[in-house]
């Protein structure tokens, strides 16, 4: 009977071995993984920011290009901005009154 004990002891042990060894692998595992998400995470919002960058960029631009054309209608047509500018006014004036 004692050397039945001693297996089971060895097999015990050798089991317990085992799953210290998965465990170990196991928080291996984790780590490389917990590294490969904040890397990801990480390019994401650096490629976010890249593309956000861009966009405000291409708005500017637009807005710029808008207040050309703006400028340039009103040095080619003075007399209709004139009279534009003071049609919006009455119009604003009357709007605020009614209320």
């Amino acid at each position: 009977m004692a050397k039945s004990d001693i297996k089971k002891a060895i097999s015990s042990t050798e089991d317990v071995q085992a799953i210290r060894d998965d465990l170990d692998a196991l928080k291996s595992d984790i780590a490389s993984l917990a590294k490969t998400v904040r890397t990801t995470g990480e390019n994401r919002v650096v490629s976010m920011r890249n593309l956000a960058e861009a966009k405000a960029s291409d708005l500017a631009d637009a807005g710029k290009e808008r207040l050309e054309n703006v400028e340039t209608t009103i040095q080619d047509n003075p007399g209709r901005s004139v009279a534009l500018a003071f049609a919006a006014g009455l119009l604003t004036s009357f709007l605020i009154n009614r209320s």
